[in-house]
């Protein structure tokens, strides 16, 4: 684990809009909200806002593409194989795809930024069939998780301290709409989907030389992303919540010790993706 993780713990989005909605549509197959044919592409306006990060306040374009596909497999790229600049397109063009009848699950990963790279954590998380859309779940059901635990250090006041890590990835179905507006443009049957990664970090730190162990963070959402995939369209918005608070506990016993904390206390980032335009070969 190393600096990048943090950028993760830090990353904001938000998202609205409703119309009717249905629990599930079965009749339809997965590859109708997700054309896959080679030179599909997609462009997306995507808008970042960050009160506590300068560095993360940017407009950009993300022009997502299909890169190869087979009969169940998908493999996105973007920008002319550069990074993408959305969350969520990040994520998406990190592995394959792969599709049934009623699913499109990803393997792929939540790689993290080189923004805050003076702070602490993992490189990424790998994801091994993370369901983005079932089309037979219920609403508000849960289509995939994965809890896991890892150990690292973080740098404060010149010494590493060693913190324990839980974490759990999920995805889950929010809605089935038969009509929806988003961003003033009307689409037709349109899963809504959200996209969840939680933590909770202990560290043990050492005062006046005995061990304790105190809470780093305590678990939270430290990334959230709601999306939209429509029929015969793919993907057409996102919007991502990430972000972080650090645990009173700690900052408490911190001040109280005069050990200053280099890291910030809490951070917020929001950012969209929302489709400009796409062309289906």
């Amino acid at each position: 684990m190393n600096a990048k993780f943090f950028f993760l713990i830090v990353t904001v989005f938000a998202f609205s809009c409703s119309n009717e909605s249905v629990d599930s549509l079965p009749e339809n197959n997965a590859s109708d909200f997700f054309p896959n044919n080679v030179n599909s592409y997609w462009k997306y306006v995507v808008d970042s806002n960050s009160e506590d990060l300068p560095d993360m306040n940017f407009a950009a374009l993300d022009s997502v593409y299909v890169a190869e596909s087979s009969d169940n497999s998908i493999s996105l790229a973007a920008n002319n194989d550069a990074l993408a600049n959305g969350r969520m397109n990040m994520i998406l063009t990190s592995g394959n795809l792969y599709k049934t009848d009623n699913t499109l699950a990803l393997d792929g990963s939540i790689d993290l930024t080189e923004n805050l790279a003076d702070l602490g954590f993992a490189d990424s998380f790998t994801l091994t069939g993370l369901t983005l859309y079932d089309l037979e779940a219920s609403n508000e059901s849960i289509m995939f998780t994965e809890n896991g635990t890892s150990s690292n250090s973080i740098p404060i006041q010149d010494t590493e301290v060693p913190v324990d890590i839980n974490f759990e990835i999920q995805t889950k179905k929010i809605n089935f709409y038969d009509s929806k507006t988003i961003n003033q443009i009307n689409y037709n049957n349109v899963f809504e989907g959200e996209l969840t990664l939680s933590l909770e970090i202990n560290a043990t730190i050492s005062l006046l030389g005995f061990p304790q162990t105190v809470t780093f963070l305590d678990p939270q959402d430290i990334l959230s992303i709601n999306y939209y995939f429509a029929e015969s369209i793919g993907m057409v918005n996102a919007q991502a919540s990430q972000g972080f608070a650090l645990s009173d506990e700690l900052t408490t016993l911190l001040t109280l010790a005069n050990i200053p904390l280099e890291i910030p206390t809490s951070i917020n980032i929001s950012s969209s993706e929302v489709l400009s335009d796409y062309a289906l070969e």
